[in-house]
């Protein structure tokens, strides 16, 4: 169960990011990537961070995040191939098939 069509779900996991991206600015207080050099690890939370504003959560306070995401795609051969989801994939707007 994806929980879109439950407001209440789509607002507990949305807390849940903004704490984890909390997590996340602190600790790059100070720090280029998350292990001081890139490494996988960047890449690997990068996939899912960068996308936050399709969950419904905005990248504006978190400003070591944002500057992070900046470093991470400044990176020699980085490519975007990132597709935004279609408006009605955007949580409580449409219903997954196995709800």
């Amino acid at each position: 169960m994806t929980g879109r069509a439950d407001s209440s779900l789509v607002a507990a996991r949305q807390h849940r990011g903004h704490d984890a991206l909390s997590r996340l600015n602190e600790h790059l207080q100070g720090r280029d990537f998350l292990l001081g050099v890139f490494s996988i690890a960047d890449i690997a939370v990068f996939a899912y961070t960068h996308v936050s504003a399709d969950a419904g959560i905005s990248l504006d306070e978190f400003a070591n995040v944002s500057r992070w995401i900046a470093r991470v795609q400044a990176q020699p051969r980085f490519i975007s191939d990132f597709v935004p989801y279609p408006a009605n994939a955007v949580p409580t707007v449409s219903r997954s098939i196995y709800d």
